[in-house]
C-alpha cells in the first residue's frame, strides 16, 4: 500500500473517530442532562428541571424521556401551554404513548377543556383498558360535565385499582351530597382527609355543612 492511499485511510479512520467521539460526547451531554432534571424534578425543582430537559432536548429532539420530563416539569409549574407542547410532540414520536396521551389529557383538564381531556382518556382507555389514570380522569372529566352518574361509576372502577386516591373520594363524596346522601358523603369525606397529604379545608367545610344538616334533622324529628 503506498502512502498516498494509506494516508486517505487515516484520514477517512481519523475522521471517523471524531464522528463517534463526537456522537459519543452528545449522548453523554443528553444523559447528564436527563439524569440532572430527573433529580431536580424528584426535589420539585420543576424550573430548574425543565432547563435541563430542554437541554438534552437540544441535542435529542426525539428523547422520549426528555420530552416527557420536560412536559410534566412544565405542568408542575403551571404551565400548561409548554407542557401541551411536549406531551404532544412526544405523541408525534409515539402515536400510543400512554405517558404522553395521560400527560395531554391531564393538560386540558387542567385548563378546562373537558371535551379534549374526555376524548384523550377515553384514548388512553382503549389502549390500556387498566390504566388507573384514564379510569380516574374519565370519571374527573365527567364529573365537571355534569355527568355525575357516569363519574361515579367510573369511580368506585378507578378505587378498585387505587384504593387510595384522595381524590376520587372528595369527588365521590360531592356526588353523595348533591344526591342528599349525606352519610355516604361524610363516609367519603373523611376517607379522603385521612388519605391527603396535607390539610384540605374545602373538605373539612364540607364535613361541617353535613353535620350542620344532620343536626337540623335531629332537631326537627
Amino acid at each position: 500500500m503506498n502512502f498516498s492511499k494509506m494516508f486517505k485511510l487515516g484520514v477517512f479512520l481519523l475522521g471517523g473517530l471524531l464522528l463517534l467521539s463526537g456522537s459519543a460526547e452528545c449522548f453523554i451531554y443528553e444523559q447528564c442532562s436527563i439524569a440532572d432534571g430527573q433529580r431536580k424534578f424528584a426535589h420539585s425543582m420543576y424550573a430548574e428541571s425543565a432547563m435541563d430537559f430542554e437541554k438534552a432536548l437540544q441535542k435529542a429532539p426525539s428523547n422520549k424521556t426528555a420530552l416527557l420530563m420536560a412536559g410534566w416539569s412544565y405542568f408542575k409549574q403551571g404551565r400548561y401551554d409548554l407542557a401541551q407542547i411536549k406531551f404532544g410532540a412526544l405523541l408525534q414520536v409515539d402515536s400510543k404513548s400512554e405517558d404522553a396521551l395521560e400527560g395531554l389529557g391531564w393538560t386540558y383538564f387542567k385548563t378546562g377543556q373537558y371535551i379534549y381531556a374526555l376524548q384523550t382518556f377515553e384514548a388512553l382507555h382503549k389502549i390500556n383498558k387498566n390504566h388507573v389514570g384514564a379510569l380516574e380522569g374519565i370519571a374527573y372529566t365527567k364529573f365537571k360535565l355534569g355527568d355525575l352518574a357516569g363519574s361515579k361509576k367510573g369511580l368506585y372502577l378507578a378505587l378498585l385499582y387505587n384504593p387510595l386516591s384522595s381524590d376520587s373520594h372528595s369527588i365521590l363524596g360531592y356526588i353523595a351530597l348533591a344526591e342528599l346522601n349525606y352519610k355516604t358523603a361524610a363516609c367519603h369525606f373523611k376517607h379522603a382527609i385521612q388519605l391527603s397529604s396535607k390539610p384540605n379545608a374545602d373538605l373539612s367545610a364540607a364535613l361541617a355543612q353535613i353535620s350542620q344538616k344532620n343536626l337540623k334533622k335531629h332537631w326537627w324529628q
